[in-house]
Parts: C-alpha cells; structure tokens; sequence
C-alpha cells in the first residue's frame, strides 16, 4: 500500500528544486534529539548502515548509479567512495544543516549536485536527456530507508538503546535532511512521522529487499564484494565480507539470500559470531560503546 503511493508519485526527477532552507513549522527540539541518538550511537547506526548499504545493492534501480558512475567497482574505489559518504553523513548528526557555513550543509548541497549530475548523465547516454527516471523520487524514497529503516524497526538488534520518542526524533531529522536532498514531501518517508516510516520501512524490506535478495541482478555480487573488501582495506583485517554483511543484518532477509546458495564458510560463520557479540556488548558495555563511537567521530571528521 505505502509502496504504491510512493510510486505513484515518485517518478518525478529525485531534485524537488526547493531551496535549501529550513522546512515550515521547523521543531529544533526534535531536530537535535534526533541527532542526539545518532551521536550516542554512533557504532551501532554506522553498522546498521552499512549492512543496509550492502543489501540494498540488491534492488536494480539503486545499483544502477553505483554501476554507472564506475567509483565503487574495486575495493580501494569504494574504500575512497564510501569513507567520503560516511563523513558527508556523519557529518549530518554533529553540525547544524541549514548553516550556510558549516560542513553539514556543505556536504549536502554537494550531494544534492551530484545525485543531479548522476542524473543527467545517465538520462544522456541512454540517448533521451528528456527521462527523468533515473534517480528519481521513488528511488530517493527507499535511500531514505537505507539509511533509517534497520535503526527503526529493530534498534535493540542493532545495539541501540533508545525509546519511541527518541525514535520519532530520529525520523524527524531525517525528514529534515530528506527535504534538504530535495525530496518532496510526497515521497519524504519521513513526513508522517515514526509509526508511518516504520510501516514504510517493513513493507521495502518485505516487498523489495526480500525478493532481490533472492534473485538479485548480476552486478549486486562484485559491487557488494568490493565495498567488503574496501572496508577491510581500512581495517586491514579480513573482518567482513557479502555474506556476513547480510548474515548479521537485522533487516529480515537472510534467508532469501542464502536459499540458493551454498552454506557459508567457516571464515564466514566466525566473523557473523564476533559482530554478533560485539553489537551485543556495544550494547550493554558503556565504555566499549563509547571507544568505538568516538573512533568513528574521528574518521568522520578526518580530512584528507
């Protein structure tokens, strides 16, 4: 049903063309909360994100652009890529978005270029520059819920402790940034609040994820591939790879994925049993929690 309005909606190009202000009946409180979970939680969401990230890989109209632009098909391409869209990101949840100066708002109006330049260049080299439908605001929709939709429905999963309102605050913010990316409100999954993006959220994991998770297009593998091995670069230690990105996922698909495969390998199984006990003691260790959260804060605020 909510995918449905979506689409209805959402084959418009990605950019709604409002400018980049404050949205109407703008709640501060709301706002800073919102970042508030983030920064409390800052290795919990980024391990959310990302296995969301290698997930979401799946659905055709999302890999597309990662193909396209040719900056994520190697593992230190999308090492650079990545560790970029994590500081634009992370950025988001430290500073103020709608200051013209800060590094928030920068890195958003730099986003909001490239998703246009993506755009256009796709439209352009499959010979019609009148198609809009590459990125477009359907596609801005279930991006919306990369980033929001682990954290939302299962945050004790992912080692968050929070509540509700904490929750509610968090969909806030990502409205407001949503609507700073030109997302209208029609397809802003968070204009409605919690309970209508949670409900959102479990239908794209139910309806979309699920199934191209099953059967996912040819590129999916390389690409999610090269983002594990990319990671491990950084880490220089083999800690993660396409299987166990979607092993320790708390979104609801492992089995799609792994019903035509092969049993995963003992390297695999090990590496699905530590993150799994480090998210729970990230979760229950205070100061565990606390180390990892501000070495992220440094790599989000680390400039090469």
């Amino acid at each position: 049903m909510y995918l449905e309005v979506l689409r209805q909606t959402g084959s418009r190009v990605g950019d709604s063309g409002l400018p980049m202000t404050k949205p109407k009946d703008f709640d501060f409180e709301k706002y800073s909360r919102g970042q508030k979970l983030f920064q409390e939680n800052v290795f919990s969401c980024t391990h959310a994100m990302l296995t969301s990230l290698v997930c979401g890989m799946s659905a055709e109209n999302l890999i597309r652009p990662l193909v396209f632009t040719g900056q994520s098909d190697e593992p230190l391409k999308a090492l650079r890529r990545y560790k970029r869209t994590f500081q634009y990101v992370g950025s988001w949840y430290f500073h103020d978005i709608f200051d013209e100066e800060s590094v928030a708002y920068k890195s958003l109006r730099a986003v909001r270029r490239q998703h246009n330049s993506v755009r256009n260049a796709m439209n352009s080299s499959e010979g019609d520059i009148s198609r809009l439908d590459n990125v477009s605001q359907y596609d801005m929709s279930l991006v919306q819920c990369g980033f929001i939709g682990v954290i939302l429905m299962y945050p004790q999963e992912c080692g968050i402790q929070c509540t509700e309102e904490d929750l509610e605050c968090f969909v806030y913010l990502w409205y407001c940034i949503g609507y700073m990316l030109g997302i209208t409100d029609e397809n802003n999954i968070c204009r409605g609040g919690y309970q209508n993006a949670w409900n959102i959220c479990k239908e794209i994991e139910t309806d979309i994820l699920r199934p191209a998770l099953h059967d996912p297009p040819d590129h999916f593998e390389p690409m999610a591939r090269a983002f594990a091995d990319g990671m491990n670069l950084m880490l220089h230690f083999p800690l993660l790879s396409l299987n166990s990105c979607i092993a320790t996922s708390p979104f609801r698909v492992r089995e799609s994925y792994f019903a035509s495969r092969p049993t995963m390998s003992i390297a695999d199984h090990l590496r699905v049993m530590f993150l799994h006990i480090l998210v729970k003691l990230v979760r229950y260790i205070p100061p565990l929690r606390n180390h990892l959260n501000n070495a992220l804060v440094g790599l989000i605020n680390a400039r090469e």
